[in-house]
C-alpha cells in the first residue's frame, strides 16, 4: 500500500524521484538517522507515519541533497557513490558553518567534494 502523496512520507518520496535517489541510496545515507526496515516501513504503509522529530531531520536531509544537486547541476549526482555523497554533504556543512562564522577555509574542500559526487 502507499503513502498518500501529500503526506510528509508522500512529499519526501516526491522529492527523492525529483532527485533520482532510489530508496536504498537515501536509506543509507541516513543510516545514523533511521533505520533501514523503519524507513521502509514508512514509505510504504500509511499507517506506520514519523514522528514529527524525525521527519524534520529526514527533511532536512533531503534538503541538504536538493543544494547539493543544485550546486552540480545540470550533471546529475551519482546518489550510488553513498561515501561520496556523505562526505560531500558533511563537507559543504561545515564549510556554511564556518563561513557564517567569517572563516572560508573549507571553501575549496566543499567545493572538491561536490564535484566529486557528480556524474562525469
Amino acid at each position: 500500500m502507499a503513502v498518500p502523496s501529500l503526506s510528509t512520507e508522500g512529499r519526501m518520496l516526491e522529492r527523492l524521484r525529483v532527485l533520482q535517489c532510489v530508496e536504498m541510496n537515501f536509506a543509507k545515507l541516513v543510516a545514523g538517522i533511521i533505520s533501514r526496515p523503519r524507513l521502509r516501513d514508512a514509505f510504504r504503509e500509511p499507517t506506520r507515519c514519523l514522528d514529527t522529530n524525525l521527519a524534520d531531520k529526514l527533511i532536512e536531509k533531503i534538503t541538504q541533497m536538493e543544494e547539493l544537486q543544485q550546486a552540480v547541476a545540470p550533471i546529475p549526482v551519482d546518489w550510488t557513490r553513498v561515501e561520496e555523497v556523505k562526505d560531500a554533504l558533511a563537507i559543504r556543512l561545515a564549510a556554511q558553518v564556518e563561513s557564517e562564522k567569517g572563516n572560508h577555509e573549507l571553501d575549496n574542500a566543499a567545493s572538491w567534494a561536490t564535484v566529486k559526487v557528480s556524474k562525469q
